[in-house]
């Protein structure tokens, strides 16, 4: 994946991998939200996935995102 991808890229796909929205990507990397919905339309025309969650299941298959148990329950706990 990394051939294919920018390391900019790969860094937004790691924040998508961990479920954050185009805003908190924007906040966080300091660019407007504007750019950070730009990567994540040329994240899924790149990877030829048609959805966020595809994306995230592909972040984490490539090893860019691991959750650990404890991250796991806490992300439980705020669904519940």
């Amino acid at each position: 994946y990394s051939k294919i991808l920018t390391d900019r890229e790969e860094e937004v796909l790691g924040l998508i991998g961990c479920s954050l929205s185009d805003e908190e990507i924007a906040r966080h990397l300091g660019i407007t939200i504007g750019t950070a919905e730009t990567h994540r339309r040329n994240l899924l025309a790149k990877i030829k996935v048609g959805s966020t969650p595809k994306l995230i299941r592909y972040a984490v298959a490539c090893g860019l995102v691991q959750f650990s148990a404890a991250a796991v329950n806490s992300m439980t706990d705020l669904a519940g």
